[in-house]
């Protein structure tokens, strides 16, 4: 049994299907992109892997959706796939011909590899019930200066923040992962639904964020000890920004974040 994630990317309700390229088996079929898990992966994790290998671009995985079995001629397949979002990239394809995105509608008028179909029917079916769960991805914190160093207060964070159910963004130097939580390093995609921003930058690094923060309209920002900016304030001041120092950690430990 070979094990395969793929990904249901909506984005303005519509969905992102593939085409698969002419070095791939079944040219020509529309899927869901993705691809094996490997021996030592999450779902998660192989799934960012997969786009990101494909399509250049990240996502945020956020639930799974009922998997299917399926039977070709020379091996049995596991099909798992999660909705997703985009979170960074400019989509430049590896393998695939094409790309698009359809409403569930439009779906069943292209020419699907037989697996994804029940996953088609599925989508549709369900697709309520997937917009509901994108409108959930309001308040979400995002991490800036995230490191996949696992004594870095910034990767801390990202996990601590995920403990207790807080959606989370991880922002930093290169693309990594915190666990199933991508790294990502585009700050020309602007992320939607930002509450909080926490910093664990310094602050002669932190100039080269500074209009990324405005864009983004957080509803406040936390400098971190060791991030205090006081030539940033006056700024978030002028843009109706609330910020303050303190650790998020301990925030978050004591039930104050």
């Amino acid at each position: 049994m070979i094990k395969v994630v793929c990904a249901v990317i909506i984005n303005d309700g519509q969905v992102l299907v593939a085409q698969r390229g002419v070095t791939m088996s079944h040219s020509g079929k529309w899927e869901f992109p993705g691809g094996k898990v490997e021996n030592d992966e999450s779902e998660i994790t192989s799934l960012i892997r997969e786009i990101r290998e494909e399509l250049q671009i990240t996502i945020q995985p956020l639930e799974r959706l009922t998997p299917i079995f399926y039977a070709y001629n020379d091996k049995t397949i596991e099909l798992i796939p999660y909705s997703a979002i985009l979170l960074a990239g400019v989509m430049e394809l590896k393998e695939h011909a094409d790309v698009k995105y359809l409403n569930p509608n439009n779906l069943l008028k292209i020419d699907w590899i037989e697996a994804d179909l029940a996953i088609v029917h599925q989508v549709i079916n369900d697709f309520d019930k997937l917009k509901t769960t994108m409108n959930q991805l309001k308040n979400r914190t995002l991490v800036i200066g995230a490191s996949p160093k696992e004594d870095r207060y910034s990767n801390m964070a990202v996990k601590l923040l995920k403990a207790y159910h807080h959606p989370v963004i991880a922002l930093g130097l290169k693309e990594d992962m915190i666990n199933d939580t991508p790294i990502i390093t585009d700050k020309t995609t602007i992320q939607e639904g930002i509450d909080t921003i926490t910093m664990y930058v310094s602050d002669k690094n932190q100039e080269p964020y500074y209009d990324y923060i405005l864009a983004t309209k957080p509803r406040r920002v936390i400098f971190n000890p060791g991030t205090e900016n006081e030539s940033f304030y006056s700024t978030l001041d002028e843009h109706g920004i609330e910020h303050f120092e303190a650790c998020t950690l301990v925030m978050l430990r004591t039930g104050q974040f």
